[in-house]
């Protein structure tokens, strides 16, 4: 458990599912997600379940974010590092947080800083980088209060009910991050 001011990040376990799946399907969540555009069968909700139980890589790191005074520490959502290149000594940073409800409450700030701790201090990264759809601009805003900095944006990258949107890439590395915190 790695235990930050507002949240508590922890290992997935099956009690998950059902949180997981009601939100993966929730459309005012997932349309800022650029992985989750469609709706998700309960098979799929288990099958990407079970890949966190097992964890088979250690290209990625994925922990369920939970309220820090939630006795049951319920799934709120997820956040974790993919693609971890151990040579470079890189990965990319995903987040998703679940329910609306919890969204502009500073737990996605105090998550992402977490995990960038975790990349930085547990697995020796030294770039940090993350990639989000341009109009979430509550993403971005958490995003720079952990510390990240724009990098660039690819134009219409991102194909969403009948429109092209652009995605913005943010990154940090080890030494801006903790001269800066």
């Amino acid at each position: 458990m790695i235990i930050g001011e507002k949240v508590i990040l922890r290992e997935f376990q099956e009690r998950d599912l059902e949180r997981m799946h009601q939100w993966v399907n929730n459309e005012e969540i997932t349309k800022n997600l650029s992985f989750a555009i469609f709706p998700r069968t309960l098979n799929d909700s288990m099958s990407y379940l079970k890949k966190q139980l097992d964890r088979e890589s250690n290209s990625y790191v994925n922990f369920v974010i939970s309220e820090k005074n939630d006795p049951e520490h319920k799934y709120i959502g997820s956040i974790g590092l993919k693609d971890i290149d151990y040579i470079h000594r890189k990965g990319e940073l995903n987040i998703a947080l679940g329910y609306i409800e919890n969204m502009s409450k500073g737990y996605g700030t105090d998550a992402v800083k977490l995990i960038l701790e975790y990349g930085f201090n547990r697995l020796g990264l030294n770039k940090i980088y993350l990639r989000f759809i341009k109009f979430n601009e509550g993403a971005r805003k958490a995003y720079e209060k952990a510390g990240l900095k724009y990098i660039c944006e690819f134009k219409e990258d991102i194909y969403y009910k009948g429109n092209y949107y652009s995605q913005v890439y943010m990154e940090v590395l080890r030494t801006e991050y903790f001269n800066e915190y």
